[in-house]
C-alpha cells in the first residue's frame, strides 16, 4: 500500500483507544453523579403514584426543589428563597407555590421551615432514604 507509514499507523489507533476509553470514564462518572440527583427523584415518584392528593404542580415543585439542590452540590437543607424555586417550577402564583410546598411538607415527602423575612430564606429538607 503506498503512501501508509505502518509505523505510524499503530500509534494513532493506539492514541484513539486511549481516548475513547478516558470519554467512557468521564462519562460513567458524570452517570453516577446524575443517579445521586435522579434517585430521589425516582423514590418521589414511586411514592405518589398511590397517593392522590398529589398534582402535577406538586411534582413540578418537587422536581424543582431537586434541580435547585443539584445546583447547590446536593445539599441538605437546601436555603432557598420562594422566587428562585417558582421561576424554576413555572409557577406565577404565590398561594399556589406555598400550598403546594406547605402540602409536600405535611405529606412528609420534604421537611419545609418558612423563615417568614424576606431577605431570609426558608430552609428545605430532604427526607433521605
Amino acid at each position: 500500500m503506498k503512501g501508509y507509514n505502518f509505523k505510524v499507523v499503530p500509534q494513532i489507533v493506539l492514541v484513539r483507544y486511549y481516548k475513547v476509553r478516558f470519554l467512557c470514564r468521564l462519562a460513567l462518572a458524570k452517570c453516577k453523579g446524575f443517579m445521586k440527583v435522579l434517585q430521589p427523584l425516582c423514590n418521589f415518584f414511586k411514592a405518589v403514584q398511590s397517593d392522590g392528593r398529589i398534582s402535577v404542580t406538586h411534582i413540578g415543585i418537587y422536581a424543582a426543589l431537586l434541580d435547585y439542590r443539584a445546583r447547590k452540590n446536593m445539599q441538605n437543607p437546601v436555603h432557598a428563597f420562594s422566587h428562585e424555586i417558582m421561576a424554576l417550577a413555572k409557577i406565577a402564583s404565590n398561594f399556589t407555590y406555598y400550598k403546594c410546598i406547605r402540602e409536600l411538607s405535611e405529606y412528609g415527602y420534604i421537611t419545609y421551615i418558612p423563615s417568614y423575612k424576606k431577605t431570609k430564606a426558608s430552609r428545605i429538607y430532604f427526607l433521605e432514604g
